[in-house]
């Protein structure tokens, strides 16, 4: 063989990064007598593993308040999480854990008792 001929070529496949699709399009909360509960909505379900709802007291350091295991369902599916309201403000967020092992994060919220 002359040059750089090879008997044999390869060629590398396109490397197309699977990125998680699963997501929080809406996340509210209601407050009824000394209960909050947490509501959320998720599209593209079947990519999620389980959430973490996470609580904070001054929007800075988290903790783990409870683990809410994903349904089967495809598409979209609605989650809930109820627990005591003990003081006057928290923070809540929630972790997505995905089926590929990445993690995500919603916004936020704020929930006051109202007076």
């Amino acid at each position: 063989m002359k040059g750089n001929a090879f008997p044999f070529t390869s060629y590398q496949l396109p490397f197309h990064h699977s990125t998680p699709v699963s997501k929080i399009t809406a996340f509210t909360y209601k407050i009824q007598k000394k209960h909050i509960e947490l509501n959320w909505t998720v599209e593209a379900n079947q990519d999620s593993n389980f959430f973490e709802v996470e609580k904070s007291k001054d929007g800075k350091l988290y903790t783990t308040a409870a683990l809410v295991f994903c349904t089967e369902k495809a598409d979209t599916d609605y989650y809930s999480f109820y627990e005591s309201k003990k003081s006057a403000t928290n923070y809540y967020r929630i972790k997505i854990l995905h089926k590929d092992n990445s993690i995500t994060y919603s916004d936020a919220i704020v929930t006051k008792k109202a007076d």
